[in-house]
């Protein structure tokens, strides 16, 4: 059998346990959560007392289990995933969904681009959340919403639609909608920088291939500001109301995938990056004398630079701007017109799809947040792309759970990188003058 460390013991813990508890396959050698002091006492399953997660990944690296099956729910599935694949320890999931039960229940499958596809389906039910929102029928099962970088859970097929077998939901409607809606209310669409590259591209594309109907989204005043940028009639879009609610769509339009994560060197990517990046260029105002050539961008709440690192940045005549400040159109403006930009890592980085091409952006990271989402863009645009990265000893010691779920720390770069990169892209950019 293998012997699995079950973390995670939550609500979605709670529905996943079983599955694990009563199979032939795999045997829980223990249980652990990082809230383990105040659940020690709430299992129902098995003889088991609920341990700090620092046991289970020691038991790990001493053979004395194969893998973690993850119990936790969004977000911090993602967070104890990197944990796991930094320290080289296995992941198990149970495959969770089967393709010929979406293949039933499906009206149509549409093709576009020959590339991504979309599921058409009568009577589908959204209960909308903070971060995501879970799809279902009125069976009770539900679809599980995914994105690209839970390929690390090792639990994609053909298919990006999953049904989810484990977590039935009871079809109770607060609000009914008649006309066909697209329903994109994936997981960190309420969010600048994953609407921008994850959201929207789904609406131009829709709307390219001859869509009319209504589109499902979250609601925050900067998605409003994009969807007016990019003429986006707001007739068509209905905004998620309060959190909790659920809507019944007669006739709804779900992706089958959600724009890839450009880590993943998924060329796909640009078909929707091109969209963008091509009515920017259009649209946006190229005006040297009123917006700067060196662009720092400068993160207002988390992760941000340090003052080292930032007055470094500085000295080199780096103008700051401050995305809270200004509209949606006026941080695209900011990059359209910069030559170099300086950013810290973020939601804010996504607005170089806005840059001209060829030009240079710097991006830096700390140790436990490095993910240049960015590639295909950066491809895309021929930019002249640096990555500096916080600097972290790995030969003195390990880093704590605790240090890497801390993701929205400020941090320092190495200043000598940070100073050639900024070096070599003034270089670069001079060159192209």
């Amino acid at each position: 059998m293998i012997k699995v460390v079950f973390w995670g013991y939550g609500n979605t813990g709670k529905q996943l346990f079983p599955l694990f508890y009563d199979s032939d396959e795999y045997e829980i050698v223990a249980v652990v959560d990082s809230n383990y002091a105040a659940k020690k006492n709430e299992f129902t399953l098995g003889n088991y007392e609920i341990q700090s997660p620092k046991i289970g990944i020691e038991m790990c690296e001493n053979g004395k289990a194969d893998g973690v099956v993850i119990g936790a729910g969004f977000p911090y599935n993602k967070e104890i995933c990197e944990i796991l694949l930094l320290r080289h320890i296995p992941i198990i999931s149970p495959q969770y969904y089967d393709t010929e039960e979406i293949k039933n229940i499906c009206d149509e499958k549409i093709s576009i681009h020959g590339k991504f596809f979309h599921y058409r389906l009568s009577d589908v039910y959204v209960t909308d959340e903070e971060n995501l929102s879970w799809t279902f029928i009125k069976e009770g099962r539900i679809f599980k919403e995914i994105y690209h970088s839970e390929n690390a859970y090792k639990c994609l097929k053909e298919d990006w639609l999953q049904v989810h077998p484990t977590m039935p939901l009871k079809a109770q409607s607060q609000h009914v909608i008649e006309d066909e809606t697209f329903i994109l209310t994936m997981r960190h669409s309420k969010h600048y920088g994953h609407f921008l590259f994850q959201v929207l591209p789904h609406i131009l594309l829709a709307n390219e291939w001859g869509y009319n109907g209504k589109f499902f989204l979250k609601d925050l005043p900067c998605i409003r500001e994009i969807l007016d940028l990019f003429k986006i009639d707001r007739k068509r879009v209905i905004f998620a109301k309060e959190q909790g609610d659920t809507y019944l769509f007669k006739k709804a339009l779900l992706p089958d995938i959600v724009m890839p994560d450009s880590m993943y060197g998924d060329s796909n990517a640009q078909i929707g990056f091109s969209l963008i990046s091509n009515y920017l260029d259009n649209v946006l105002k190229k005006d040297p004398s009123k917006y700067p050539s060196r662009l720092y961008l400068k993160r207002k709440y988390s992760r941000r630079l340090l003052d080292k690192s930032e007055k470094l940045v500085m000295s080199y005549g780096f103008v700051p701007m401050i995305p809270e400040d200004h509209t949606v159109e006026e941080q695209l403006t900011y990059f359209h017109n910069a030559d170099i930009v300086v950013c810290p890592h973020g939601g804010g980085s996504v607005s170089a799809i806005a840059m001209q091409k060829g030009k240079c952006f710097i991006d830096t990271f700390p140790y436990n947040w490095v993910h240049p989402n960015v590639l295909e863009m950066v491809d895309m645009l021929s930019l002249k792309y640096f990555m500096v990265v916080e600097h972290y000893d790995w030969s003195e010691e390990k880093p704590t759970y605790d240090d890497m779920k801390d993701t929205g720390r400020d941090y320092e770069v190495p200043l000598i990188i940070l100073k050639n990169a900024i070096e070599a892209a003034i270089q670069l950019s001079k060159t192209q003058k």
